[in-house]
């Protein structure tokens, strides 16, 4: 892995770590699965039952069951169908989180869990571009339009990102981040030679977890 790159050594880090936390029962559902590399990561070293749903299809190529489903109108399931639900990188782009957490909670199993990524609001790095007078790259503040999807409406830190899974029944069964990038993208070339130390990244986010740049959360419905 290049590590003067930090977000995409997370990446890595992020995926692992997802993919350790999913248990090995059928089936499970990925929430926007995109072009559904992911989905079928987990479908290869899980050997589970995949279920993908999007709000556009990104690859003609997807290689599991495809719902095509705006996940803001709700979740095309019966009650406790699945034994997982990953949402990668999702609850960030709609507007109603907390009905999108009942969908979850409504669709899950008793016992079933529920694995939830998002960037982190108050991460390092982000710091570090307010300290330079730059706005945080995961701060979009455009509204979301066809040619613009993936417009961020919503931020969360740890204490936000638990308290809404709290409140809708969820168990927080572990909590963790990717790790600490040091330096936001764009930063001056000069700065550069400190990004060695992202190689130490993920040692640091199990430091220091408000300043990790992804967070990572398994929860579970009693």
């Amino acid at each position: 892995m290049r590590c003067n790159d930090g977000s995409w050594v997370l990446e890595s880090v992020r995926v692992k770590k997802v993919i350790d936390m999913i248990p090995t029962k059928s089936p499970l559902l990925d929430i926007g699965c995109s072009d559904g590399e992911i989905s079928n990561l987990i479908k290869r070293t899980k050997n589970v039952e995949v279920i993908g749903i999007d709000r556009a299809v990104w690859s003609k190529n997807i290689n599991i069951p495809f719902i095509r489903c705006d996940v803001g109108t709700g979740l095309p399931f019966r009650d406790s169908t699945f034994h997982c639900i990953f949402a990668g990188e999702v609850i960030e782009h709609v507007y109603d989180t907390d009905f999108l957490i009942e969908e979850c909670y409504r669709v899950l199993k008793p016992g079933g869990s529920l694995i939830l990524t998002t960037p982190n609001l108050v991460a390092f790095a982000w710091r570090m571009s307010m300290l330079f007078g730059k706005r945080p790259a995961i701060i979009h503040n455009r509204k979301p339009l066809p040619e613009r999807p993936g417009e961020h409406i919503r931020y969360f830190t740890s204490r936000d990102l638990r308290d809404i899974l709290v409140d809708h029944g969820f168990e927080i069964v572990k909590f963790c981040v990717d790790g600490v990038k040091f330096f936001p993208d764009g930063t001056s070339e000069i700065m550069h030679p400190i990004g060695m130390l992202n190689c130490f990244q993920d040692f640091l986010g199990r430091i220091l977890l408000n300043f990790g740049l992804r967070l990572i959360v398994k929860a579970r419905k009693p």
